[in-house]
C-alpha cells in the first residue's frame, strides 16, 4: 500500500461508518452528517499515521494497544469538544462520539481481521 492509500481507506471507513451511525442516531440533517464529515476528516489522519508509526516501530500487537488504549480516547474527547461547540442540539457529545467510533473501531477491527 503506498501512503495515500494507507490514509484514505480508514478515512473512508471511518466517514462512511460515522455518518451511518449518526443517522441510527438520529442525526441526519445535513449540517449534522458535514459536521460529522469535517470533525472525522481533522481527526482521522492523524490517529492513522499515529498508530501506523507506533504499529511500525513497536511491532503490530503493542502499536494496536497503544492505539485503542491511548489515542482513541483522545480523539473520542477531541471529537466530543468539537460535537459540543459545534453541533447545537446534541445532548450528550461525548456520548456521541464514544458511541461513533465503537462504531468505527468495530468496523476497523473486522477490516483488519479481513485484510490480514
Amino acid at each position: 500500500m503506498n501512503g495515500y492509500t494507507v490514509i484514505l481507506i480508514p478515512l473512508f471507513l471511518t466517514v462512511l461508518l460515522e455518518c451511518a451511525g449518526g443517522c441510527l442516531l438520529g442525526l441526519r440533517q445535513g449540517k449534522q452528517q458535514f459536521l460529522i464529515l469535517l470533525v472525522n476528516c481533522l481527526t482521522n489522519p492523524l490517529l492513522v499515521v499515529t498508530s501506523q508509526f507506533l504499529m511500525y516501530n513497536m511491532g503490530r500487537e503493542t502499536g494496536l494497544i497503544l492505539t485503542y488504549a491511548l489515542l482513541e480516547p483522545c480523539v473520542i474527547a477531541a471529537e466530543g469538544i468539537l460535537y459540543r461547540n459545534r453541533m447545537p442540539g446534541t445532548d450528550m457529545p461525548f456520548r456521541l462520539s464514544l458511541i461513533l467510533n465503537m462504531i468505527t473501531i468495530a468496523g476497523g477491527l473486522l477490516w483488519l481481521k479481513i485484510t490480514s
